[in-house]
């Protein structure tokens, strides 16, 4: 995995190093809700919640729910498989011509590792995007969500949370909390844009009963937009978006209660 991040780059920063680069800057809030629901000891599913504000908290940015069904293997290892609905909004100062939805199917390995303190997390997952793209009406000459295009994309998730007041993460704990997130586009539909963004996070977290962890710090998201030439120059332009987000998120599991467990209760 290491030689594909060193390969990615190396391949991504030849292609646009003699191109301009314009980044616009956001200052943006996120709140995110995922809850666990384990309805055996091997399956649970899984739902979330996000709610993307751009300028802090004034702007729509994004709504996201993505729900589906978890598979544990034991030691660690886990897949997921569901469905996630996107509606983005006009916003910033790269903003869409028109809000436009999308739907995604995905995928995902995860492995979970502890280690006294120290709780490491990698994750792949694979998304089929089926993304509605603004497109000008002929009839009104308004732009509008047009019909799906199709696009491959694959995320490479490492997080580690560090226990500061505990010697492992439980009830009570305060950890730190540090996680990375790159993204990468491809298919037919994806003929230059390979990178598609990366997600950097520090913060603090707590695990509380019955909630379970909650996490709050600031996240880095920088988006490629995309190319374009520039009307003056003539010049290639890479246009990026960084985005500076207070990030606060909830992670809820519920075990569903089996028959012995409930005559024990009774």
């Amino acid at each position: 995995m290491t030689k594909f991040f060193i390969i990615t780059f190396c391949v991504f920063t030849f292609k646009i190093i003699a191109q301009e680069i314009l980044v616009y800057d956001h200052q943006n809030l996120w709140l995110n809700q995922t809850l666990t629901y384990g309805i055996s000891p091997q399956y649970s599913l899984h739902a979330e919640i996000q709610w993307r504000r751009e300028h802090w908290w004034q702007h729509p940015q994004q709504s996201l729910i993505r729900w589906g069904v978890n598979r544990d293997f034991g030691n660690g290892l886990s897949t997921s498989i569901g469905h996630c609905y996107v509606h983005t909004s006009i916003y910033g100062k790269i903003p869409a011509k028109a809000p436009f939805p999308e739907h995604r199917t995905w995928m995902q390995l995860q492995q979970k590792n502890v280690r006294g303190r120290l709780e490491m997390t990698e994750r792949i997952r694979l998304e089929q995007r089926f993304v509605h793209s603004p497109v000008k009406n002929s009839i009104t000459q308004q732009y509008e969500a047009g019909a799906s295009i199709y696009s491959n994309r694959i995320r490479f998730l490492q997080k580690i949370n560090i226990a500061l007041n505990k010697k492992t993460i439980e009830n009570g704990s305060l950890y730190l909390s540090l996680w990375d997130e790159f993204f990468v586009s491809f298919g037919q539909n994806v003929p230059i844009n390979i990178f598609d963004q990366n997600r950097g996070f520090i913060g603090l977290g707590m695990q509380l009963a019955p909630i379970g962890r909650i996490e709050i710090g600031y996240l880095n998201q920088l988006i490629n937009k995309g190319y374009s030439v520039d009307a003056t120059s003539a010049e290639i332009v890479n246009k990026r978006e960084d985005n500076h987000t207070i990030a606060i998120s909830t992670f809820t599991t519920i075990q569903r209660k089996s028959k012995s467990d409930k005559k024990k209760e009774q």
